[in-house]
């Protein structure tokens, strides 16, 4: 969370990522607020930014299995946009912005329906995994989705986001990369999944 020291009620930015929203590179802390320079204009402009590490990225919990399947996270993002839309230092006035997989989960997020989501802007996305370069004419690209795989355990296991602030020891974070350790590769999610309109592995049920 950045921008909300004051407490004072301001619009906010929300970023889902699976890329770590934060990291240690060459031995220096590293945030996506300083990789993303449009984050660090919403800051400067008065917004607050909150980037959340999708189940089962970073310092979250659970399993994430495979690449582009962000809509198993949209029970998730319903919960967390009720969270911030309901603090003090938000005044209930929530977009999100990013590219590629944090774009495709700004759609996921809106299909959510919540009050608090105002705005989304993705960038160079895609709505279906079985169109565009990573499914051609039907056929996947698996040489992209393994490198991407590759990516994916070195961000969440073998060198994972930073721990959270309230877990100073690491305990947290190790329960949670104990987790990310059961995930499948995108290759085997996907072409599991015959149809497009197939329901997608690890889908959370609201009660």
């Amino acid at each position: 969370l950045y921008g909300i020291s004051d407490a004072q009620p301001r619009p906010l930015i929300f970023v889902a990522t699976q890329y770590r929203r934060r990291s240690v590179r060459k031995g220096e802390l590293v945030s996506s607020i300083d990789q993303v320079a449009m984050l660090g204009r919403f800051a400067t402009a008065g917004y607050a930014i909150a980037i959340l590490d999708v189940r089962g990225t970073g310092a979250s919990f659970g399993t994430k299995n495979g690449y582009d399947t962000p809509m198993t996270t949209i029970d998730d993002f319903a919960d967390v946009l009720d969270w911030l839309g309901n603090q003090a230092w938000c005044d209930g006035n929530i977009g999100m912005y990013g590219y590629s997989f944090v774009g495709a989960t700004q759609m996921v997020a809106a299909m959510t329906g919540s009050p608090y989501l105002k705005c989304i802007a993705p960038q160079q996305t895609t709505v279906s995994s079985f169109r565009g370069f990573m499914n051609i004419n039907g056929i996947q690209n698996v040489a992209f989705r393994e490198r991407v795989d590759a990516l994916m355990r070195r961000n969440n296991i073998d060198e994972p986001a930073v721990p959270v602030d309230d877990d100073s020891d690491g305990t947290l974070l190790a329960l949670a990369v104990e987790e990310h350790r059961r995930m499948k590769p995108s290759t085997e999610v996907l072409l599991a999944r015959r149809y497009a309109d197939d329901p997608i592995a690890g889908r959370l049920d609201r009660a």
